[in-house]
């Protein structure tokens, strides 16, 4: 493996590769000019598309709803921590379920929900 990968598998092929090299050489020079003359007259056409590129752009695009997603829930469950630690500050008592704010539970339970989403989703 270490001849094939190494230094000396480099020289190896290099020595193997040299005559075809050197017969091709000749026409190097016409094939470039022709190359840059047709890509002047813009007779070459690089394709950006592939199916790599198509996969890798739904990829980003499920990456960014999950991540959306998961920020929107984590905004919301802590919105209903902070309501949590402040009802009853300035006086007033909020309705109450259990020993938790209405709208801490309402703000919990949808932010729990998206967050489970977010980790469920497959950007669909």
């Amino acid at each position: 493996m270490s001849k094939r990968v190494g230094v000396s598998g480099l020289v190896e092929g290099v020595k193997y590769n040299i005559p075809h090299w050197l017969d091709r050489l000749p026409a190097l020079p016409n094939k470039m000019i022709d190359l840059v003359e047709r890509m002047r007259d813009g007779k070459i056409h690089v394709e950006w598309h592939s199916e790599e590129l198509e996969r890798l752009q739904i990829e980003m695009h499920q990456y960014n709803r999950r991540n959306i997603l998961a920020i929107i829930g984590s905004s919301l469950v802590l919105g209903g921590v902070v309501l949590y630690g402040l009802y009853g500050l300035d006086g007033n008592t909020p309705a109450m379920i259990g020993q938790l704010p209405l709208v801490s539970w309402i703000l919990g339970g949808v932010g729990g929900a998206i967050l489970w989403l977010a980790t469920r989703s497959k950007g669909k």
